[in-house]
């Protein structure tokens, strides 16, 4: 190694040359200094401060209970079935279905089948619960049913519909389909689309 400024040779570590370490410059003044000092900036308050002024707090995570992973999972073993039952009627199936509505924006149905040209159009929704769903599906899915027509809404309810919730969704002409587990559904499924045609 040779010197930039005298050309003298550099062999001997702390007698000829001296490792300096680390240097930060400033860009905007050209100021050099070894170590820059790490500041935060609250986006809140607009207040600078150091890790050493900073007030550590719990940031809090969630995790799902077993019965939400068992709902969630549930809806999701239960779409293949479903579609695949379609799919051997003759149907085209997606899933999720996006449909353009009548409004200009897409709709989301959990099963969108089509069979025959657009001759026959399901729009399948989920709805599980521990208990009898209540009339929210029903209502969401009429609405959806509505702005996509001419659809067949059916409702597909885990383990069933309350009574009101029933009696809206005839007023509605929602198809419902009930079962206490998947097995039922599935096979209360298949018999819909045979009486169906």
């Amino acid at each position: 190694m040779v010197c930039p400024g005298c050309n003298a040779r550099l062999e001997a570590l702390d007698v000829d040359y001296r490792k300096a370490g680390e240097w930060f410059e400033c860009r905007a003044c050209g100021r050099r200094f070894d170590t820059p000092v790490l500041k935060h900036f609250c986006r809140k308050c607009k207040q600078e401060f150091t890790a050493r002024e900073a007030v550590l707090v719990d940031a809090y995570s969630y995790q799902a209970t077993k019965q939400a992973l068992e709902e969630f999972s549930g809806g999701f073993t239960l779409l293949q079935p479903l579609s695949e039952v379609l799919e051997k009627r003759g149907y085209r199936v997606e899933s999720p279905g996006l449909v353009k509505g009548m409004s200009g924006t897409n709709v989301a149905f959990n099963i969108f089948a089509v069979k025959g040209g657009d001759n026959r159009r399901l729009a399948v929704d989920l709805a599980l619960s521990d208990q009898p769903v209540g009339e929210e599906p029903v209502i969401a899915l009429f609405a959806k049913a509505f702005d996509t027509s001419p659809v067949q809404p059916v409702l597909v309810a885990v383990p069933g519909l309350a009574e009101k919730a029933r009696r809206l969704a005839s007023t509605y002409r929602i198809e419902v389909v009930e079962g206490k587990d998947s097995g039922e559904v599935v096979k209360a499924f298949e018999t819909f689309l045979k009486q169906a045609g």
